[in-house]
């Protein structure tokens, strides 16, 4: 795991969200462990790829996070107008903004499936490998698998902030994955 021990995961929750409700503050020590369950598809840990990703999005910590430039709020950086959607066909229902925020293990549902069905969609096209991966990166952060290796610009519209180019994104989060496999 990691994240470290299920006490320490607890420990530090329970300090950062003292604010939010008691379910909410129960179900975090058991986010992460519940969901790392070594799921592989053809050649990717879709776990680890996973981990990855949350890690780069530097919001593995924080459910409640909100990107000033997109308005991508949680655990994933999810885009608000994918929640509805995407809750659905994780989840069965949609789920408001509200609840998404307050709730991380429906977040980590949510980004769960969404990786499994990334993955079999890469892996079903025919990519493997290091490019499968960066492939399915590219998917998280623009939304397009074919942009894996575009080295564009890439700036905050509200903020003006630069971001890393796909490229760079991709490349970075295929190196977290293979520093945890």
């Amino acid at each position: 795991n990691p994240y470290g021990s299920p006490a320490r995961i607890q420990r530090a929750m329970a300090d950062r969200y003292s604010l939010q409700s008691a379910a909410v503050r129960q179900s975090m020590p058991q986010i992460y462990g519940q969901y790392n369950t070594n799921r592989v598809i053809g050649d990717i840990n879709v776990d680890a790829l996973r981990n990855a990703v949350l890690k780069k999005e530097n919001s593995a910590a924080d459910p409640t996070e909100d990107n000033d430039d997109s308005g991508a709020l949680g655990l994933g950086q999810i885009l608000p107008g994918n929640i509805p959607e995407w809750s659905k066909a994780a989840l069965g229902r949609e789920v408001s903004l509200q609840e998404f925020t307050n709730n991380p293990g429906i977040q980590m549902q949510i980004i769960n499936d969404r990786f499994i069905k990334m993955a079999n969609d890469i892996i079903g096209a025919g990519y493997s490998g290091d490019e499968a991966i960066r492939r399915i990166a590219a998917i998280w952060y623009s939304g397009q698998h074919n942009l894996y290796d575009y080295h564009g610009e890439e700036r905050g519209k509200k903020t003006g902030r630069e971001y890393p180019s796909i490229r760079d994104y991709t490349l970075n989060v295929l190196d977290r994955y293979k520093g945890q496999i």
